[in-house]
């Protein structure tokens, strides 16, 4: 989303993204993880300028894909690093646009749509999961959810190595 006065210039999302975006997003969603939205520019290697708006731009698309075939926001699974467990204000702003949701773009409202969206996400994905409460302090323990979500005790998937430190496999070198 565009935001008033904004010098950035009009940025078309790349093939390239929306698919190495598609592969990060279900390998979250496996992993039962967040990232934040600079780890996830990082890990797909999207150049500057802009790689964040990039980023965000190609997460807005998603929403917008995932809305239409009514499935679970799978965007959902990027956070911003200064709102702790949540989403930016501007996701869910696009959201509204889409007309996935009609609360407050912070708080309360954008905390409880976003819990339900991971287990939605989760459950999508053949993730088990459950809403846990943690103590104050202890959120790093539930693998980076920020204390949203919690895995019972299930079997870890198979993980393969990443290729050359990429997380993903998308390297671009």
């Amino acid at each position: 989303m565009s935001r008033a006065g904004s010098q950035e210039p009009h940025i078309e999302v790349p093939l390239w993204l929306e698919e190495a975006l598609e592969r990060a997003l279900r390998e979250l969603a496996a992993r039962r993880q967040t990232t934040t939205y600079r780890a996830l520019a990082d890990a797909l290697c999207v150049p500057p300028p802009y790689h964040l708006r990039q980023v965000m731009l190609a997460l807005e698309a998603r929403a917008t894909k995932d809305h239409a075939r009514g499935r679970a926001f799978l965007s959902a699974l990027v956070v911003s690093r200064a709102r702790g467990p949540l989403p930016a204000p501007g996701f869910f702003a696009h959201l509204k646009t889409v007309g996935a949701y009609a609360g407050a773009e912070e708080g309360e409202d954008a905390r409880r749509w976003h819990e339900r969206e991971l287990v939605r996400i989760f459950a999508e994905s053949g993730s088990v999961c459950e809403l846990v409460k943690p103590a104050p302090g202890n959120l790093d323990e539930l693998g980076g959810l920020g204390g949203v979500v919690g895995v019972r005790d299930e079997p870890e998937p198979p993980r393969l190595p990443p290729i050359d430190g990429d997380p993903f496999g998308f390297d671009r070198r």
